[in-house]
């Protein structure tokens, strides 16, 4: 073994860096003498600048394939902004839109905005034919956001909306058209860290309420109450374990319904349940334009349809282990098609329901037997594999129903987006 010896080291003799002679705020003076250094101040002048245009595709389990436009313009201290979002269709009617201004300079960051959003929805009508539905709103509202520290913030907002459903196929023969005035509020807490396709430490939470009083016989009275709490603790290695509980009320004369069932941005989504006591099978479960409006989608809740359960009432409940499995191939001079390779294995278990919980119920099947039947209580389980395909978060789901006899078929689930 080969060493370079001992050392010793002194700093008896260090000496300070000396300053450049030349360097020195005389010489600035002399070379500029008739600069005048007077400056007078002037008032700060409002100008807006281009931050971001951008226009994107993007992919609805409810309505398909869809694009966006998203333009946002601020000042130049960041104190003023704002943001425009469209996704144009024929006319105004039939469209898209988002405008808000937002002013930032003080600690309560205030919005107003005015928005239109549409929806075309088949349902079966009244003798049961399978009708195309428009659901649209338009409204204008504010919003106030008021953080306490880095991590915790309430929201405040208040809203005027008109709510339709319109009969494509027959104008006028089933049309809704309501007015609301809705207040909400919420409390959020978040403190997570980041992995690749989810938040893998930390705890994020959030407390809302939504309420509307009901104006005149066409109004909707209701109230809302939802809770979400979610736990990320990291392992080692890209190890980690996440938990989430959710859960909500709906109250009052025309209380809301939650849907269960599914995940986001599914693309081969199946509505409804083939049970006829929520439903008929094959359509988004929608009927009122508060649907649309709110549309209060408890996922995910995977090998279930989306709606499989409703109700007044619900919870939902994910354990999930999330793991490396080829996160070394990553994008290099040459890309590669599939990068990131990420793995999970997932619990899920929810319920729905309006007055009384039940797990389940006895029928008679096909073949005379008695058997149990899912009523208010849905559990699954499965594997998943999560990737970047061409620069998208795609997300591969196996499934397995628990249907108290047994378990169902594997439920193969294909969707784009990030891990709750």
């Amino acid at each position: 073994l080969q060493t370079y010896g001992d050392f010793q080291i002194d700093f008896k003799n260090q000496k300070l860096v000396e300053p450049n002679s030349d360097a020195n705020s005389n010489k600035i003076e002399d070379e500029t003498p008739n600069m005048d250094t007077n400056f007078i101040p002037k008032d700060y002048k409002l100008k807006f600048s281009p931050d971001v245009v951008v226009g994107n595709p993007g992919y609805s389990t409810y309505f398909g394939f869809q694009g966006v436009t998203q333009m946002q313009f601020s000042d130049e201290l960041g104190d003023h902004q704002i943001f425009v979002q469209a996704n144009l269709l024929y006319n105004l009617k039939n469209s898209s839109f988002f405008l808000a201004y937002n002013y930032l300079p003080n600690v309560v960051d205030y919005q107003i905005n005015a928005f239109s959003g549409a929806g075309f929805i088949n349902r079966p009508n009244e003798v049961n034919q399978s009708t195309l539905y428009r659901f649209r709103k338009i409204g204008m509202g504010g919003n106030a956001s008021y953080p306490l520290n880095l991590f915790q913030r309430f929201d405040f907002g208040f809203s005027f909306l008109n709510l339709t459903k319109d009969n494509i196929y027959y104008p006028g023969t089933d049309d809704i058209s309501k007015y609301l005035i809705v207040p909400t509020a919420d409390y959020v807490y978040d403190d997570v860290l980041w992995g690749m396709y989810a938040p893998s430490k930390g705890t994020r939470m959030n407390f809302e309420i939504t309420a509307s009083p009901k104006l005149g016989e066409n109004g909707s009275g209701f109230g809302i109450f939802k809770t979400d709490i979610r736990n990320y603790q990291y392992i080692s290695n890209q190890f980690s374990f996440a938990s989430r509980f959710s859960g909500g009320f709906s109250f009052g004369g025309n209380s809301r319904n939650f849907f269960l069932g599914g995940t986001e941005n599914l693309f081969n989504p199946t509505f409804g349940s083939s049970n006829s006591k929520f439903g008929a099978s094959g359509y988004l479960p929608f009927n009122d334009p508060e649907d649309f409006a709110f549309m209060q989608m408890a996922m995910p809740l995977r090998g279930f349809n989306i709606g499989e359960l409703r109700g007044t009432k619900f919870f939902l409940t994910n354990l999930e282990l999330r793991f490396p499995m080829l996160t070394a191939l990553v994008a290099g001079p040459l890309p590669i098609l599939i990068q990131g390779v990420m793995g999970s294995v997932f619990v899920d278990i929810g319920g729905a329901w309006n007055d009384k919980f039940t797990i389940s119920e006895t029928i008679i099947d096909e073949f005379g037997n008695e058997r149990l039947q899912r009523n208010n209580l849905a559990m699954s389980a499965g594997l998943g594999i999560r990737s970047y395909l061409l620069g998208l978060p795609l997300k591969v789901d196996i499934a397995w129903r628990n249907e108290f006899y047994n378990w169902s078929p594997p439920v193969y689930l294909f969707s784009l987006g990030y891990d709750f």
